[in-house]
């Protein structure tokens, strides 16, 4: 818009410069048509090409439900804290003993029933179904950003109780879906800031929503993540270098583990209008779409 303006301006100065240009009247309302004519097509080109620019679009798509099993097995190893029962008292023992052992069993079942209540409550789990993102320019696809998959019930008891059987357990089945074709280039000029939304799905299997800003240096070659709402603080990923249109980095906590921090992006559309990818924070998992401003 400020260069179809500049534009008009100019066309009015050429007006102007003609006027006093010309000394004969013909020769003064011919080199004005002329002017206005160039002009007014010029104005008339510029106009087109702004109309005809293809408009980013970035689009929340997907659905999550939570869904409870029918019927919940429990396995034996779920009762394990509650240890063994108490043993009977023979015939010959008292009947204060007794007493006392009705009480122990009546405690001892009551922590079993406990327990398989926290497995089966645990068993409810969350799905998703192409939750993310999908982005355009005018009518073609730029990039699609979703997670599909379930979390596991089980891993809201293993998270609260622990013990050997939970060891490797994770807290959800997901794929996770990156389509379009990156640019791959890096963005050298114009608007360095994409703003965007975020999806995950959270340690406890729950579905989390918020922002996504990133910022790059272009001079540098790099380029600052900001993913706000997902937790109390903010996820960040400052100063990712940027190669060929593609952004990553993975950072594994210091004893050793495979879960960690990582992220990985990718620019999308001929002049980098779109910013789409993955990331995880330990047992986080998510993705995230933007559009340049």
């Amino acid at each position: 818009m400020k260069k179809l303006t500049a534009i008009g301006a100019a066309w009015a100065a050429t007006g102007l410069l003609a006027l006093s240009a010309c000394a004969g009247q013909d020769d003064l309302s011919q080199a004005i048509n002329d002017s206005v004519q160039a002009a007014t097509q010029t104005f008339v080109d510029e106009l087109r090409k702004a109309m005809a620019k293809p408009v980013a679009a970035l689009t929340e798509t997907g659905s999550t439900s939570v869904k409870r099993p029918d019927a919940v097995d429990i396995p034996e190893w779920v009762y394990a804290p509650a240890g063994e029962s108490p043993p009977e008292p023979g015939p010959d023992e008292p009947p204060e003993t007794r007493m006392i052992w009705e009480a122990g069993m009546a405690a001892w079942e009551a922590h079993r029933a406990a327990l398989a209540e926290s497995w089966s409550v645990s068993q409810a789990y969350v799905e998703y179904d192409g939750w993310g993102f999908w982005a355009t320019l005018g009518r073609e696809p730029l990039f699609k950003a979703t997670l599909d998959g379930r979390s596991r019930g089980e891993s809201n008891y293993c998270r609260l109780y622990g013990g050997a059987e939970c060891a490797g357990w994770v807290p959800h089945e997901l794929d996770v879906v990156i389509e379009g074709t990156p640019t791959g280039t890096n963005p050298i000029a114009g608007a360095a800031v994409w703003l965007g939304f975020a999806r995950a799905v959270s340690e406890s299997g729950a579905p989390r929503e918020g922002t996504a800003r990133l910022e790059a240096d272009l001079g540098a070659g790099q380029i600052d993540v900001l993913l706000s709402g997902l937790e109390e603080q903010d996820l960040s990923w400052p100063g990712l270098a940027m190669t060929n249109g593609v952004f990553a980095r993975v950072d594994l906590p210091a004893d050793g583990q495979t879960l960690g921090w990582s992220i990985e992006g990718a620019f999308y559309g001929p002049d980098h209008e779109g910013v789409a990818g993955k990331f995880t924070k330990h047992r986080t998992v998510g993705v995230f779409g933007a559009l340049r401003e």
